[in-house]
């Protein structure tokens, strides 16, 4: 079974979105991070992604990824670039390593 790639589930639909864990990440990091995490071909397409701070839809396709055991969607890693979401200690590992 995948594992998530964040610690929690970003969704618009009944989340606080206050509440979601967020994690520091230096630049380097954070690009290293979001470069892996958009680098691989989607699995799925799921509509737009929906910004659960502003609880605006925004204009970027929300897709899909399963990669090495892990799953997450553009809307993960829109919200890691804009809000610093995080993701698990292992996801973090894989993707700087990578």
């Amino acid at each position: 079974m995948a594992k998530r790639a964040l610690r929690d589930s970003i969704n618009i639909f009944g989340k606080d979105s206050a509440k979601f864990s967020r994690r520091t990440y230096n630049n380097y990091e954070k690009k290293k991070l979001l470069d892996y995490m958009r680098s691989f071909e989607p699995h799925a397409s799921i509509g737009k992604v929906d910004d659960c701070v502003t609880r605006n839809e925004t204009k970027f396709e929300n897709v899909g990824y399963e990669v090495d055991g892990y799953i997450w969607t553009e809307q993960d890693a829109y919200h890691v670039e804009h809000y610093n979401a995080a993701v698990t200690d292992e996801f973090f590992e894989t993707a700087i390593e990578a």
